[in-house]
């Protein structure tokens, strides 16, 4: 496994963080790229909970 947000230097790791800017590898099925996009959601009204 992999964790989410990943980068040598902190302060662009810090703002993938806060953008929400993460990789899922293509081989990951399309629904749980969904659900994955939706539990790391920055927008806390849009997020699933």
């Amino acid at each position: 496994g992999a964790l989410p947000f990943d980068d040598d230097n902190l302060r662009q790791l810090l703002e993938k963080v806060k953008k929400g800017i993460f990789h899922i590898p293509h081989f990951v099925p399309a629904d749980c790229q969904q659900l994955l996009r939706g539990m790391i959601e920055t927008d806390p009204h849009k997020r699933l909970t």
